[in-house]
């Protein structure tokens, strides 16, 4: 759901998806001294399209438990033809934007530490697990309480059926080698 979460808030909800989905480890340690089946991919590339302005456009989602140097990293990035926006939680204060001008460039902005809901942590303090934590609960309580106000808030019950759509898909589309439709 998090790879999928500010795509489908943004409101780019796949037509079909290609996917290409790796298992590199078929046990784990049981936590017992044994091993014990695993049916988890490890790796996952979801090819899809989406419709905008009229058009489809490509937008890939990149899942990936076995990845050397990343500990439960994900990223966004939109690229238009004369912008774009980066964002990666291994940077979390950082959010590059792309430049077309005379020169192509990639523009790196320090956010400093600003939550949706206000919180005792400084904007020039690094936000740890507890402040992401009272975040989503905050927007929690305040889309219940109709009070969210323009903010992002959190997975709705349509989103989270739609992303089993989509994931099951995906795995349609693995078994068959074939693009399947949404």
């Amino acid at each position: 759901m998090h790879a999928v979460h500010v795509p489908f808030r943004l409101g780019w909800h796949p037509l079909r998806v290609y996917a290409q989905l790796q298992k590199i480890y078929h046990e784990r340690p049981d936590g017992k001294g044994g091993m014990a089946p695993c049916d988890t991919w490890d790796n996952a590339l979801l090819h899809t399209e989406i419709a905008v302005d009229g058009g489809e456009v490509p937008m890939r989602f990149e899942m990936k438990r076995l990845a050397p140097g990343e500990t439960n990293t994900w990223f966004l990035e939109v690229l238009g033809t004369d912008g774009g926006v980066k964002f990666s939680t291994k940077e979390p204060k950082t959010l590059w934007t792309f430049l077309r001008g005379r020169e192509q460039l990639w523009q790196r902005t320090d956010l400093g530490f600003l939550g949706a809901f206000p919180t005792i942590t400084g904007g020039i303090f690094e936000p740890g697990f507890p402040d992401c934590f009272l975040q989503m609960w905050a927007s929690f309580i305040a889309e219940r309480a109709g009070k969210l106000d323009g903010r992002f808030g959190c997975v709705t019950p349509a989103e989270a059926v739609r992303s089993h759509e989509l994931f099951a898909a995906a795995l349609e589309s693995r078994r068959t080698r074939c693009a399947v439709a949404l």
